[in-house]
């Protein structure tokens, strides 16, 4: 028999590209949607003002966005504290409308279930699988959620295959609303872009260059990949700050996988 510990303990590390396939808007997309949605002729224009954000605060998000050209929405948000706030709202926002549940299918997602499904110990051992991911989007759980379901027919015989889905997945920097899956009161996947949802969701986004929302998180993090075998990259700007945050120093010796 083999046990987990004789298998390589790997860590899949995600960034925006990573959830690219799905819906998700990487990068610059996620601000060019941002600029697009400060506009008042475009949604979610007054789900924003519906959750606390003025007509000028967006106005101004919007136009400071479109003529700064950033790279990042998180870095230019960093150099601008006024517009963290209605920063955060409008990202929540972008994300939320952008879920689209047919959308939620095959690619990456798809090879990595089906491993889960074939191999127990990818399961029943911690230690041999982990993803750490800094996207806020909920593409990940909900692919896993829908397709255990329909594999297993019942929510009893899916439970103890998606028992292990939340710890398994770690949002480093946040995430949006919980999936009725994981909260009963909460919305399903491509139905939260509502003012409420949007509010709750930009409480739970934190950047980079703040101080770690979940500095437990960030601890189990750094530890399950100083200790793993293998680290795989997908989607991943390999920003200083971030790579920082979890102390790449001590992987030295690993095997790494990268894709941006």
């Amino acid at each position: 028999m083999i046990r987990g510990d004789d298998l390589i303990r790997r860590i899949i590390v995600l960034g925006a590209g990573a959830s690219a396939d799905y819906g998700m808007p990487p990068g610059k997309e996620l601000i060019t949607q941002i600029i697009r949605c400060c506009n008042d002729r475009c949604l979610p224009f007054q789900e924003l003002l519906t959750c606390g954000c003025s007509a000028g605060e967006l106005a101004e998000l919007g136009r400071r966005l479109r003529d700064s050209e950033p790279d990042s929405i998180d870095f230019f948000l960093a150099a601008n504290p006024d517009l963290r706030n209605v920063g955060k709202r409008a990202i929540a926002a972008v994300l939320l409308k952008s879920e689209n549940a047919d959308s939620v299918r095959g690619s990456w997602y798809k090879m990595l279930f089906g491993q889960m499904l074939r191999n127990d110990i990818l399961l029943s051992s911690a230690r041999v699988v982990h993803v750490v991911t800094f996207n806020y989007d909920r593409s990940l759980e909900h692919y896993f959620y829908r397709t255990a379901l329909a594999h297993f027919g019942h929510q009893d015989r899916a439970q103890p295959f998606l028992a292990h889905i939340a710890p398994w997945i770690m949002h480093l920097h946040g995430r949006l609303v919980q999936l009725p899956e994981e909260d009963s009161n909460s919305v399903a996947y491509g139905e939260a872009c509502q003012a409420e949802l949007i509010a709750k969701s930009a409480e739970g986004i934190h950047f980079a260059y703040e101080p770690a929302g979940d500095a437990y998180a960030f601890s189990v993090a750094r530890g399950l990949l100083a200790d793993a075998d293998e680290i795989v990259f997908l989607g991943f700007a390999f920003h200083d700050d971030i790579l920082r945050n979890l102390k790449a120093e001590q992987w030295e010796g690993h095997r790494m996988i990268i894709s941006g």
